[in-house]
């Protein structure tokens, strides 16, 4: 028994790392089992295999049943399917709100969705680079990590960051908060511009508008306001 790579690079892009989604994959073939004998089928160190189980109960695609061993289960595939779907479509009826918002002046500015890991990402570092007085970003660690060395870039202005946990910084200028959970990658710049991504990058949605994205903004303070104070 072995997990099929293809398998695990679709279910990638749904924001799990390579060992997250072999793990899953592996789970879901065998329907439970121990982390020893999940870690065989998927092929991944016993020691990752609980990190990634772990990341997936908390995002509730499997259940555990404490015991000696511990025995994990993989959730109907079915619900996770539409637990997906549901947080795209939070994703996008949050946007949907913020434009309607605006419907009611005379010129409204229209919502630019973006498709494809390489341009997402080309917008998210024009976003970046683009600041002149403030950044905020709301994103899971794994997210932040993969774009840290770009946000490493802007010293010359505040950068507010909001993850699940923590992430080091080089960048004095960095203020790190904790909140959980994050589904997406949520970034202001300067009031001015907004953008919403999926976690993988697969699929954004951006506008350069003031006030639109003082409705973001309102959205982002309060999600700073409930976080938490890190040392870092």
């Amino acid at each position: 028994m072995y997990v099929p790579n293809e398998l695990v690079e679709k279910i990638s892009i749904l924001g799990l790392s390579s060992y997250e989604a072999k793990t899953y994959v592996a789970l879901i073939m065998l329907g439970s089992g121990a982390g020893a004998d999940i870690a065989k089928v998927a092929k991944i160190p016993e020691t990752s295999v609980y990190r990634a189980l772990d990341k997936l109960l908390r995002r509730g695609w499997i259940v555990v049943a404490r015991g000696r061993p511990t025995i994990y289960s993989a959730i109907d595939p079915e619900i996770v399917k539409k637990q997906v779907i549901d947080e795209i479509s939070r994703l996008f009826d949050k946007l949907k709100e913020i434009h309607r918002s605006i419907e009611a002046e005379e010129r409204p500015e229209i919502i630019y969705t973006i498709f494809g890991e390489k341009r997402v990402l080309a917008k998210i570092f024009e976003v970046i680079d683009g600041a002149r007085e403030l950044i905020i970003l709301s994103a899971p660690s794994e997210v932040i990590i993969k774009i840290v060395e770009k946000i490493e870039e802007r010293k010359d202005i505040p950068i507010r960051i909001i993850s699940d946990k923590e992430v080091k910084f080089r960048n004095k200028n960095i203020r790190l908060r904790i909140y959980s959970p994050l589904l997406a990658l949520d970034l202001l710049a300067d009031n001015n511009q907004s953008l919403i991504s999926m976690p993988d990058f697969s699929v954004c949605g951006w506008v350069s508008n003031p006030l639109i994205a003082k409705h973001f903004g309102q959205f982002l303070e309060m999600r700073w306001k409930l976080s938490k104070e890190t040392n870092i």
